[in-house]
């Protein structure tokens, strides 16, 4: 049965990795003209997604692990992906901060995202060493609506000046 890039350890964080530049780009591309700015922006969603992605791997390990699938959640261990979604997470943090220095995005476009991970980062640390079921389907869903609100802040501030 063929498993695709699921069943390659790390194939599916970079999969989901590259997948979003192109996915944002697919978006921003009705709107505007490729830019510079623009792909390292898409750069920062990447980021977010494949620390989702990750989130994915660490719910569906148990089910994985039965059906002999190799995801990085499986070969590398749970509590390690599970670290590794809140390191990737992190990493679009910082990333997020670089794009504000060096003058890509206005801090009015970085501060609801800087809340959200602050606000993320309260319920990853309020959680169990290795969670789960309904607590990280909970958390999930506690973080993306953080992250939504952001982005409906970001758009509602970039039309209000």
């Amino acid at each position: 049965m063929p498993r695709g890039l699921k069943g390659s350890p790390l194939m599916g964080l970079v999969s989901a990795f590259t997948a979003q530049i192109l996915h944002f780009y697919i978006g921003y591309r009705v709107f505007s003209d490729w830019s510079l700015h623009a792909f390292l922006i898409s750069i920062y969603f990447s980021f977010l997604f494949a620390a989702g992605h990750a989130l994915h791997e660490v719910i569906d390990f148990d089910a994985d692990r039965i059906a002999n699938i190799r995801t990085s959640a499986v070969v590398f261990g749970k509590r390690k992906l599970w670290i590794a979604t809140h390191v990737l997470f992190a990493l679009a943090f910082g990333y997020l901060i670089t794009l504000m220095i060096v003058g890509i995005i206005s801090w009015r476009v970085a501060l609801p995202y800087v809340l959200a991970f602050a606000l993320q980062s309260w319920f990853y640390i309020k959680l169990p060493s290795i969670p789960d079921g309904e607590e990280l389907f909970g958390y999930r869903r506690k973080y993306m609506i953080a992250w939504l609100l952001a982005t409906v802040a970001v758009t509602g501030l970039m039309y209000w000046k």
